[in-house]
């Protein structure tokens, strides 16, 4: 009897220790699973930070590693990992952070090669803006030479010349920047701007050889050459006035953009460019309205005043008709010599200096210089004097008639006689 009451303790105290054991380890596996979901959904959070705050190509590949080793670590538990992540799943997860990280690395990979490309046109720019200052430098110094000239009359012409031509330069170097500007923008795409600025430093992009420096310069500058200048002509100045219509449009394309990628007060320093632009621009038209009706007056060729486009087609025009009308009531000399006087200034100076920039910049459209060419081509038929000849011809006509009417005479007198 005691022995059995022995061997019953012994075998309820062993129950009691399985079941204890039992219980133990179901609790530790519950905590064990609910650990393994928890580190897992941790990690899968800590990537999608990552994702959304990588600013290199090499860090978005350090993020795709890290997705690699997380579905390597967890694919054992991905039944377990199922049903913490319910409606997804595991596979589903992996899949779309993947998907995440291919995406950025793309991203960055076209950022990066659109950094390089703005690199070296900023390296062209600043090229261009060196280049630019010795034009600049060299401009002021024929044009102090100019102003303090005592040379003789041929030197003086051969500085003014030499003064012009480099003006010419300097716009032609301008509109060499402007091209690289618009060409490169639309290459890079001005929304990949707004990528650049998230991953590129301030002081990266706000450089005192920035290319946002030159684009300052350019208006004032030019505005400046304009005010100390006076002996430019129509030519000169409707080859500026088509440089400054460039520059405008450039701006107006990449300008805001400019701005705020290389400014760190973008809508201050875009208002202070453009104000820049409207004075270089007022200070242009005044001075080539002006010069190009001085130039009619110079010719004496009396056209009405005009101000901009639409008047200056309708004082050649209206000049053109009235010495048309002139020329159909009397064709004689005066009108004719009006005719030559101003068929010569329109073919040999506004057609051979004007009209390229005149349409380049609607000053005049081609049509409009095509229906003055028209109708100066019907002047000339008209002004034309009439032409003596058949008046000399009359006349000997009738002299010879009337010698050979006297010689018939006096041939027969002489055979009556």
């Amino acid at each position: 009897m005691n022995l059995f009451k022995l061997n019953y303790t012994g075998s309820l105290l062993a129950l009691v220790t399985f079941v204890s054991i039992s219980v133990s380890a179901h609790a530790q596996q519950v905590q064990s699973d609910y650990q393994i979901q928890q580190e897992y959904n941790q990690q899968v959070k800590e990537i999608k930070q990552s994702l959304e705050s990588v600013t290199t190509l090499s860090e978005a590949q350090q993020v795709s590693d890290r997705i690699d080793s997380l579905q390597m670590e967890y694919v054992d538990h991905r039944t377990l990992i199922n049903k913490a992540v319910y409606p997804e799943t595991f596979e589903e997860q992996i899949s779309e952070l993947e998907e995440w990280a291919l995406s950025a690395q793309d991203q960055l990979a076209t950022i990066e090669q659109q950094q390089d490309k703005l690199q070296r046109m900023n390296s062209e720019l600043t090229s261009y803006g060196k280049k630019l200052n010795n034009l600049n430098s060299h401009t002021d110094s024929l044009e102090t030479a100019i102003q303090k000239s005592i040379a003789s009359e041929k030197e003086l012409s051969d500085q003014l010349r030499n003064y012009r031509e480099n003006l010419e330069r300097r716009d032609q170097l301008i509109l060499s920047f402007i091209d690289s500007v618009v060409v490169t923008y639309e290459d890079l795409g001005l929304n990949a701007m707004t990528d650049m600025e998230n991953v590129r430093s301030e002081n990266e992009l706000n450089t005192e050889e920035s290319p946002l420096k030159m684009m300052r310069a350019i208006p004032s500058e030019s505005l400046q050459l304009l005010e100390a200048n006076q002996d430019l002509r129509p030519e000169d100045y409707l080859r500026m006035k088509a440089v400054q219509q460039e520059f405008s449009r450039m701006w107006s394309k990449v300008g805001t953009k400019f701005t705020q990628a290389y400014s760190v007060n973008p809508q201050q320093t875009k208002s202070e460019i453009e104000q820049s632009i409207n004075q270089w621009e007022k200070g242009l038209n005044d001075r080539m309205w002006t010069s190009l009706q001085q130039s009619f007056q110079q010719a004496d060729i009396e056209v009405q005043d005009f101000n901009n486009s639409s008047t200056l087609f309708e004082a050649l025009n209206t000049y053109v008709e009235q010495g048309l009308t002139k020329s159909r009531q009397d064709s004689g000399n005066k009108t004719y010599q009006d005719y030559t006087k101003f068929a010569d200034f329109w073919n040999t100076r506004v057609k051979e200096y004007w009209t390229e920039n005149m349409i380049r910049t609607e000053v005049l459209s081609s049509s409009q210089i095509a229906t003055i060419d028209q109708k100066t081509n019907r002047w000339a038929s008209i002004a034309q004097p009439e032409s003596n000849l058949m008046a000399y011809l009359l006349g000997v006509s009738l002299f010879t008639i009337a010698v050979l009417g006297f010689m018939l005479f006096r041939e027969k007198s002489g055979k009556k006689a």
